[in-house]
């Protein structure tokens, strides 16, 4: 449900990791809490090709794994194993000009036996800047 103090729903998708309202969504993956709750954070907000894609991954688990950014071809295209902070735990990685499609950033977990996988989210990189990036009108992102 949209409305005042609540994202969209497709702006929350867009994040790939805020629950609507602007709260950090739960991503545990079946079989494995180690992950706890994550959040990707992409700016810009909406991007677009060309424009360089900055990709954070945030988290309140001292995790130790790497954050990568994969292409619509298919290719890693930057990764990042170090970790700042703490907490909350966060990894940075950018993208000076990236290609129009279908980005994936994934934080692969570096301890054994941690029961979870790879988390993986979507980010859609637009063939150009058109339309408002982020919110609808009249909309905005409930940080509290």
């Amino acid at each position: 449900m949209s409305g005042p103090g609540r994202a969209a729903d497709g702006d929350a998708d867009q994040a790939g990791g805020l629950a609507k309202g602007g709260h950090l969504g739960d991503l545990r993956q079946p079989g494995g809490d180690a992950a706890g709750e994550i959040a990707f954070l992409p700016s810009p907000w909406a991007p677009w090709k060309g424009a360089p894609l900055r990709v954070m991954l945030v988290t309140e688990k001292p995790l130790q794994g790497e954050l990568s950014l994969t292409g619509p071809d298919g290719s890693v295209a930057a990764t990042s194993r170090e970790r700042h902070g703490g907490p909350p735990y966060f990894w940075f990685t950018e993208i000076k000009a990236p290609a129009a499609g279908s980005w994936h950033a994934t934080l692969t977990p570096r301890q054994a036996g941690a029961g979870c996988g790879p988390i993986t989210r979507e980010i859609k990189v637009r063939p150009d800047k058109t339309g408002r990036a982020g919110l609808r009108g009249g909309e905005h992102l409930a940080l509290a």
